[in-house]
């Protein structure tokens, strides 16, 4: 789900990992406000919330900011 002002653009993930391997997802996010805002990401898989960085600094307008989760 993303918020009224905001896009997911990209999911990046590995395409193979084993079991128990820990690997890194990044999550492309898009400001479509007409202004700065600032963002957090948030996830879950299986019942296990993700929570990818903390709030960033604001995002300008149109600008895409890429957040991580390991």
């Amino acid at each position: 789900m993303t918020g009224t002002y905001t896009d997911i653009v990209e999911i990046i993930v590995p395409s193979e990992a084993a079991a128990g391997e820990t690997v890194s997802v990044e999550v492309r996010v898009k400001n479509l406000h007409t202004a700065g805002i600032y963002l957090t990401v948030t996830g879950s898989v299986d019942g296990v919330e993700l929570h990818f960085g903390n709030v960033t600094p604001a995002v300008g307008a149109g600008e895409i900011h890429s957040y991580y989760c390991l």
